[in-house]
Order: C-alpha cells, then structure tokens, then sequence
C-alpha cells in the first residue's frame, strides 16, 4: 500500500441568506465555521456573545473544491480517495459526476476511483456539504424516542451530539473535512482485517490468537504463507503460519512476555510486530503495528442480581487495578480545530496520576494517534460509543447504520492495548428511566442488540456495559431500592461534604463527578467583555456569561442558566458573605473547585478495597467557559489540578473527616510493589506535630494509621507528610465544615507551599 498526502490547497462556497455567492479558502483538516472566521465573514463565536450570531449558518450548505493528480499506479491496483472524517451529510462529485455520498462524521470514508482515473491524470473534486439541520427535517421521532430540548436534530444523524448545545459546549453544527485525506494505491494482494489478542498470561508465557483476512486476485491459495515477528527491546518472536483461505486463525505461545501494565502498576512495554505474507516465496505484503501483552477484563456485579456486593473492578494481568481516572470531551466545539490540543491533554492526565481516560458519548471517537499515545503510556481508555443523554429510534435502516459504525469503529481500536472497556452510551439509561414508566432501558435496541452483537463479532475480548450508568432490567425495577454499581453522582452541587455525595458514594465506582470553579482572571478577559467582570454580572448572570454557561439559542433562554449564579452561591457559602471584589470571587470560587474535587478523589480511595476507581468530571473545556474541568479552554491550570495532582499520587496519605473526635490517617498505595516508610500530620496555623509514625502497604492495598484526637473545630487544615524511603510526598487536609475562614486558610495553605518549597530545596543541596 502507498499513501499520498493532499497537498493541493481546497476553496470553500457557500450562499448566505442574501443571495450572494462567497468563495474562500478553506483549511483541511477543519471546519467550515473556522474557515468563515479566518476569512473575516464572522467574528470568532468564542467570543462574547457572538456564538448566538451563527444560527443562519446552520441553514446553509458548504462546498469543498480541490484538484488531484493520480499517483502512478500498475495493473490490478486500486486508487481510493480517503477521507479521515466528513462532517456529515456529504455528497461526493469527481470531475462533475457524483460517485459517493456518505453520512456519519464518525467513521472514515474511502472511496474507489479507479475506474475514473489514470496515472497522472488531473482531476477536480468537490465534497458538498448538507445542512444537517435542513437534512433532519425530513424525519418524523416516534413517540419513544428522545432528547434535550436542543438535540432532536440529532437523533437520526450520526453527528457529535454536543454540536447542537451541551451544558459545556455551543451550539455550533457547523460542518467539514476535519480529519486529513489522502490518496492509498493499494494491491490486489493484501492483509485486510487482523486482530491480535492475548487469550492468557501463565507463568511461562502467553497465549496469542491472531485473526486474519486477506484479499488476492490469484486464481489459487496454495502458495502462500505467512510469517508475524514480535520484537521488545533485545527479545524477538517469530511466528510462521501458512493461509489456507483468504480468513483464519491461528495461536502461538510467546515464551517469557514483557507485561503490560497501567500508568502506576508497572511499564507498559509495547512488542512491534511486523506480519508478512509471502507468495511463491516473495513478499506480497507487510503490515506494521504495535501491540502488547495483556489482559484486561471487568468485574461486574449487583446486589440486585443477587450478588452478595456490588462490583466494578478492573482487572489486569489478574490483577485488580483502582482507576484513577478523568473524563475526556472534543478539545475544540469546532471539530477539526486545534488537533493537538489532545496530546497537551493527555500528558495533564498523566501528569495528574491518572490511569484511565473516558472518551465521553457526547463528542466523537478519537484518531489512532490518540490511541496510539495511550498505549505507549500506560493510559487505559473507557471508549463510549457516540450517543448521550438520548433515546434513539429504532428504525431498521438507522439500525443498519449504527451497526456499520460499530463494525468500522471496532476494527479501528480494537488492537490498541489501551482499549478497556466498551460503553453503549453516556447516561441513555437514565435518559429512559425519567421517559418512560413502563418501558425498562433495556428496550434500547442499539445498545442492547445492535452494539453488543458488533462487541461479539469484531472485539470479542473486549469489556462491554449498556451504558453509564447502566441500569440492569434489576436495578429498574427495584425503583430506587438499589444503586446500579457504577454511578454518575452530580446532585446540587451545594455542599461537596453534604450527606448527598455520602450516599451516592456508596456505589462501587464513578465515572463522572465534579464540581464547579471559575477560570483564572486572564483567560476570562479573553472571551468575556469589561462589563462582565463583575460578582453583580455573575450573580445577575448577564447575557455574556448565560451563553457562555451554554444558552444555545439566546440569552434569554433559560438552558443551563443555574450554572452561572452557581458559582457565586458556593463561594458564598463556602467562606460566608458576599467578596467584596471579582479577583476574590474568582479565588473563592478556584478553593472551593480545587477542595471539593480533591475531596472526591480522597472519600473514594481509603475504601478501594471495595471501589473501582473514581474517574474525575472533566480534564479539560472544548470551549472558554467557567465549569468543573481542571484546565480551562486556554491551556490554564485552575487550583483544583494542583490538589488533584496530589491526592492521585500512586502512593498517598489521606485524612478523612474525623468521626466521634478521632482522625483516623489512611495510606493508599496503588503502585506495582510493596511501600514502607514514616509519615507525620502537622498543624499548618501553628506548626504542632500532630501525629507521625511508620507504616507497610502492600502493593494495592490500603491500610489505617495511628488515629489521633480531634476536637470539633470549624476549620483547621493538616499537612500530610510521608516517604518510601526514598522520597517526600506531601497533601494537605481541610477539616470543618463552612463557613470557612478565608483569610486564614489563605495563610494555612501560604505555609504548606512555603514548607513544602522549603523542604524540597533542603532535599536538593543534599544531594
């Protein structure tokens, strides 16, 4: 197979509500709204208000115009023009003649042009571009099916559902290329589907199977043979097979495997493995690619089906692995934009001690680099299929769709030792539960028939649930009387201490939580007006702030609207009164964030004998808003990363509120090995060692400390102090409940930076 990138520059039409044709140039990979802005037609919708002002555009159609010239390429070979990703209802037109149409944004389209071409002859291209809006008209909901008020646009189109307005990104449809295309001559002897597996890890090795399909013109299938060669470092495998159809399988034993191992249990080795198919003794074809050695499998389990505990464990290499996680939304609302934003994300998550990204249902499936950056790192990913908050409809030709998707989508991933678990969707189940009374989730034929049969067909080693949260026929009918396993508890959002997230915690993993905090001063100037910059704006929740909150129509929508006043309600609470300025609202507002998310993180782990894992809401905004994501949309980290980083660290000292005047420390280690050292609890206001001791962890396990006594106060905040033996780590405690002293935990937490800056730099002249 030969690639060829496109070079040629691409021209973007389009007729506005006037009448008058407008011509520009157009970026690809993009989007057509970012092109409008970069020609000077619209101002930037990230700006104030201006998002409201793009409404017109999602009425319009767009026309993607390149030239080509076709690559040389012999008898036999087939020509594909490939596009990454077509947003979304295309139509594709070769020198004046329509030969394809598509649409689903999610999936690549390839399409076979060699009966059109030659070698080295030029040819125009255009790719027209439907309004999605004008497109789904033409389709009639059944009474079952559902969405958000600003969604029902979407539920018969394949199309990132946040596109048409999401509490935490715009409503801008828009349209476009936005992944890369290129040219492939490919022969007419080729691999064509491979899935390599581990099947079991055993103490002197490991059990492969790879599946394989090849395509041929030969007229017979005896002369060919096969040979896969695994390398790691020093080790090299080889594997020789011989095909005796255009499909099969076969298994083979890798002596002594390098393991892979989550981001803080272990390395996560990755084996290169080149498979050649040879013809008569020559090479017909080679594909290159990575994999590793390693299993990945779920613990389900529900009190409501009779378990004797609830259960959501991964488990890995046999052993369990506590998810410390975050989830992950489209870095851009203009999808095509700012691509590798994903990687500035991704090394956040590693630097914040996580183990496990989730792809949300709301945005899109990531490109192989994404995957690819996971599987080097250690960085286990929960992939939700694309559907959120939604009943779909059943009909049989969507159905046929959806399952197409799946097929072309687990194909994609379905290699990447990354991948952990399989997801029908984000939150359709409870979607459900509030639509119909009679009718259980299970009643959802796209993530109860049409997913997990591609599941079973395509990445049958692969983990899969219904949807997040899943409600089991079980749990349904229980009404309440049982939790599902793994939850999403967002509550008010009133108190991060109340009995609410008490309760809810009871579950046996989370994969969203979160809680709200504003963006530093700077980057709120980048997108909001002067006039804004007020607590009487916040409070008042002006337009500026209520469409960044997000109103999808107008600012005087009520949308998200609670969002805003939010923000200024919990710093009230939280330290009593009304700031006197906006800079001391923002730092309020920034603690209150970095306390409660941190607190999240901490309640979780000193039970993850009983827990999953606990995977934070969100890494990062795909738009400049104030929300819980840890980092805003302008790469600037907000307080709460800092305390996140701290409570995630493989190896942590965790002080829970105290019960009956007894604090009670809890060490948590969730490395790969064994952890031993001293550890002491201090004062921050006046410097008094509380408590200090020794302590022995084994790897994955949790173990109490010396509690000490705590008389009831309504602040007090501890540093954390302890070492392996060979470093210092440090966290710190807020204790009480609010109001809280402001000024004093400024200073409390002034002398945590300043002792811990202190102890490091004493570290550092010692060695």
């Amino acid at each position: 197979m030969k690639v060829i990138p496109w070079t040629s520059p691409w021209r973007l039409k389009y007729t506005p509500q006037d009448g008058q044709p407008v011509e520009i140039p157009a970026r690809v990979p993009g989007n057509v709204l970012a092109d409008i802005v970069r020609a000077g037609k619209a101002e930037d919708p990230f700006n104030g208000e201006n998002a409201l002002a793009f409404r017109p555009f999602e009425y319009l159609d767009f026309e993607y115009t390149s030239t080509f010239a076709t690559p040389d390429f012999a008898d036999g070979e087939r020509v594909e023009l490939v596009f990454g990703g077509v947003d979304t209802i295309a139509e594709y037109i070769l020198d004046g003649e329509r030969i394809a149409q598509s649409r689903n944004m999610f999936v690549e389209q390839r399409l076979d042009i060699t009966a059109y071409t030659a070698p080295g002859r030029t040819h125009t291209l255009k790719v027209l571009l439907q309004s999605p809006v004008n497109y789904a008209r033409r389709f009639r909901v059944p009474a079952h099916a559902r969405a958000q008020d600003y969604n029902y646009e979407a539920l018969y189109l394949r199309k990132a559902r946040h596109s048409f307005g999401w509490d935490i990104l715009p409503r801008l449809p828009g349209a476009g290329l936005w992944r890369p295309v290129r040219i492939e001559i490919n022969s007419p002897t080729d691999w064509e589907e491979l899935y390599l597996r581990t099947i079991q890890i055993l103490p002197e090795g490991a059990l492969f199977y790879l599946n394989w399909s090849l395509r041929t013109d030969e007229a017979e299938l005896d002369d060919f043979s096969a040979e896969l060669v695994l390398t790691c470092g020093e080790q090299r495998f080889t594997h020789r097979f011989t095909p005796r159809f255009v499909c099969g399988k076969t298994y083979f034993f890798l002596p002594d495997p390098k393991l892979w191992w989550p981001a803080g249990s272990g390395d996560a080795p990755l084996y290169e493995a080149e498979l050649t198919l040879f013809l008569r003794g020559r090479c017909a074809a080679v594909r290159k690619f990575h994999t590793a050695v390693r299993t990945i499998t779920l613990d389900y389990r529900e009190k409501a089906q009779g378990a004797a505990e609830d259960r959501f464990d991964f488990i890995v290499n046999g052993r369990k692995i506590y998810i410390r996680g975050i989830n992950h939304v489209p870095v851009n609302a203009l999808h095509g934009e700012n691509a590798d934003r994903r990687f500035e994300a991704l090394e956040a998550a590693r630097e914040l001690h996580c183990n496990m990204v989730r792809i949300w249902g709301g945005g899109v499936y990531e490109d192989d680099d994404f995957y690819d950056w996971c599987d080097r790192h250690g960085m286990m990913v929960w992939q939700d299929f694309m559907f959120a908050c939604e009943c779909p409809p059943h009909d049989d030709w969507f159905l046929h769709e959806v399952a197409e998707e799946a097929a072309s989508i687990l194909k994609k991933l379905r290699n990447h030792p990354s991948l952990a678990l399989l997801c029908g969707d984000n939150e359709c189940d409870v979607i459900h539960r509030s639509s119909s009374p009679y009718l259980p989730p299970s009643h959802n034929a796209v993530t109860r028939r049409i997913l997990p049969e591609a599941v079973g067909e395509y990445a049958p080693e692969t983990a899969y649930i219904p949807s997040s949260p899943f409600l089991s026929d079980e749990v349904w009918r229980a009404s309440g009387r049982f939790l599902p396993p793994e939850l999403h508890p967002w509550g008010d959002r009133y108190d991060w201490k109340s009995d609410y997230y008490h309760d809810s915690f009871r579950c046996a993993f989370i994969s969203e939580v979160g809680y709200p905090g504003m963006n530093p001063l700077s980057s709120l100037k980048r997108y909001l007006p002067e006039s804004a910059l007020s607590v009487s704006a916040v409070r008042d929740n002006v337009s500026a702030w209520h469409v960044h909150a997000t109103a999808p129509f107008n600012a005087e929508h009520p949308s998200f609207s609670f969002r805003v006043p939010l923000l200024l309600k919990l710093a009230e609470r939280s330290f009593g009164g009304t700031p006197e300025t906006f800079g001391e609202l923002i730092e309020k507002s920034q603690i209150v964030h970095a306390e409660a998310m941190k607190t999240f993180v901490e309640m979780f782990r000193i039970h993850r004998g009983s827990k999953g894992g606990l995977m934070l809401w969100n890494l990062l905004d795909g738009w400049p808003q104030c929300s819980e994501a840890l980092i805003d949309f302008y790469m600037e980290r907000k307080k709460a990363f800092d305390y996140v980083k701290r409570a995630q660290q493989e190896l942590c000292l965790i002080l829970p509120e105290p019960v009956s005047w007894r604090a009670v420390p809890v060490m948590v280690n969730d490395r790969g090995d064994a952890a031993a050292g001293s550890w002491r609890v201090l004062d921050l206001a006046s410097g008094e060692v509380l408590a200090e001791g020794g302590y022995s962890v084994p790897s994955g396990g949790s173990c109490e400390l010396k509690w000490f006594d705590h008389r009831p106060k309504s602040m007090q905040i501890l540093l954390l102090e302890w070492d392996d033996g060979r470093e210092t780590y440090y966290n710190h405690a807020l204790l009480g409940t609010a109001p809280y002293d402001f000024d004093a935990y400024r200073r409390c937490m002034e002398n945590f930076t300043r002792y811990t800056e202190e102890a490091q730099n004493k570290r550092k002249e010692t060695t």
